[in-house]
């Protein structure tokens, strides 16, 4: 029921810094209030807001109700850290940890916080570094610098440096905001799609069961991040960047499945942005939203997602495809092999999987940048009947690809016997999948988007990479959507991410 109204129009006034449209109130209003200590953490030196905004950042539960509990909620930065916390929590009694929880707590004890009683109680800004900075700490508490607050904070940073040792990176500042709606529910819903006949009351009724159980099973998947809404048909979640992709690609089928037990055929699209944890989350919303839209339009039978990765530094890369790839073939030394429909999340998964996997058998990230040094090669333009045509050599990328594999994968590696279903060797598969996904002339992979399939495709690459130098894990297992795999009793320090493949699974 959203309604597009025009922009607010006013005088040349100075407007509030948070939302952007009424009036800021008078500096001496500010002047008088950060004369308080109770105010000053809440409120920055130079920041100007409204009436409403300012009332929303100062008053508590208790001005309203003594029966109200004070509401917690959770910071983006929470969601950025989510995944890094759960291996805090896994390994909460190695004595890293608890010198890190008491540096904390002796922080905490100095800027005149609660003190935490549990590890798992640690918000999500102490596991960045530069958050205890003593410079950091001074600005937002509005404390003045002291040797004890150096003392602590620099003591602090090493703890914090010793527990990065111990699971092996930091965790990231990138988190995802997912934005998922059914495609054409308006008609499904009312009965468009049907025959009178068979679009009855108690069909009807059906659908809303589906739909209601839909969004209840959609909502369990988000375990390690947070489930804004899930109405059935559409979805509004924040994840970890280390599960985006699985718990997406999960949360995409589930509705599917879930209308295949009523006989419906039905798809979903999908709106995602990656940013970072210090991005306007304003911004990453209204993205995700245009994101789903985008979806929709760019590809004629809907069924699509579409990814925007925001990097801090300003730039961003957008990438768009279906969730799948139908009816897949390829043929090697005259064999001709059916491999059926390929999840395009899954393909995405296995080259983050084979970049992740420990040094000797890893396959180098040096070889994405030297696939996009080389891909305008590969392409050519024509002029044909006055409309400007791409070219694509589909031989010599694969011969070059291939190349590319031997150049960056050790000898030794079982990456090269890696099977993906019987008789399909994972290398060769992802040889004819990247050249499918990289050729103009293949119509799945073509949309409306305004991109070329070849910036599309650098686009995907560029998204792999990123998504390798940001998650800190070191191996995947895969496994169907029906269960989890279990970690092996000596992976203490390995952290498992467990993909939820629905497609044959890699041996």
């Amino acid at each position: 029921m959203t309604r597009n109204f025009d922009a607010w129009e006013g005088g040349y006034t100075s407007k509030c810094v948070q939302c952007g449209h009424r009036e800021s109130m008078p500096d001496k209003v500010f002047s008088r209030l950060l004369k308080q200590k109770k105010y000053q953490i809440k409120i920055k030196e130079n920041e100007r807001l409204c009436a409403i905004c300012l009332l929303k950042r100062v008053i508590k539960t208790g001005n309203i109700s003594t029966k109200l509990p004070e509401p917690k909620f959770e910071s983006v930065i929470d969601v950025s850290a989510g995944y890094f916390k759960q291996a805090i929590i896994r390994n909460k009694k190695q004595t890293e940890i608890q010198d890190f929880f008491g540096a904390i707590n002796e922080l905490k004890s100095l800027l005149k916080e609660k003190e935490v009683d549990d590890v798992r109680k640690i918000s999500g800004e102490w596991y960045y570094k530069d958050n205890l900075s003593d410079d950091y700490l001074t600005r937002e508490y509005g404390i003045e610098k002291n040797k004890e607050l150096e003392k602590l904070s620099k003591n602090a940073q090493e703890s914090l440096d010793a527990v990065y040792s111990m699971i092996g990176k930091e965790p990231t500042k990138y988190y995802a905001i997912v934005n998922m709606d059914g495609d054409d529910m308006g008609k499904v819903m009312s009965g468009e799609l049907h025959e009178n006949s068979t679009f009855t009351i108690d069909y009807h009724n059906k659908l809303s069961k589906t739909l209601a159980e839909t969004g209840a099973k959609t909502s369990e998947l988000i375990e390690d991040g947070y489930c804004v809404y899930s109405g059935g048909d559409d979805l509004l979640a924040f994840l970890p960047l280390e599960i985006s992709l699985p718990v997406i690609n999960r949360a995409r089928f589930t509705f599917s499945d879930k209308f295949k037990i009523i006989g419906e055929t039905l798809t979903s699209s999908a709106g995602i942005v990656i940013l970072h944890h210090h991005d306007p989350l304003r911004t990453g919303l209204a993205e995700a939203r245009n994101n789903i839209e985008k979806a929709k339009q760019w590809f004629k039978k809907k069924d699509a997602f579409v990814i925007t990765l925001r990097i801090y530094s300003g730039t961003a890369i957008t990438w768009a495809s279906k969730w799948t790839i139908e009816n897949f073939t390829f043929q090697k030394e005259n064999d001709v092999k059916d491999v059926g429909r390929i999840y395009v999340f899954d393909i995405l998964n296995m080259f983050i999987y084979f970049m992740t996997k420990e040094p000797e058998n890893r396959l180098s990230s040096m070889f994405v940048r030297d696939l996009l040094k080389e891909l305008p090669v590969f392409y050519e333009q024509k002029i044909i009947n006055n409309h400007v045509k791409w070219f694509f050599s589909d031989k010599m990328f694969k011969a070059e690809f291939s190349r590319l594999l031997k150049r960056h994968i050790p000898v030794g590696s079982y990456l090269w016997t890696q099977q993906y279903e019987a008789n399909v060797n994972t290398l060769d598969l992802m040889t004819e999948l990247f050249a499918y996904m990289a050729n103009p002339e293949n119509e799945q992979m073509r949309n409306q988007s305004g991109y070329s399939t070849k910036d599309n495709f650098e686009h995907f690459l560029q998204i792999s990479l990123f998504l390798v130098k940001e998650t800190y894990y070191y191996t995947f297992r895969f496994c169907s959507s029906r269960g989890r795999t279990a970690p092996s009793p000596n992976a203490r320090n390995i952290h498992v991410v467990v993909l939820y493949s629905v497609s044959p699974l890699p041996t």
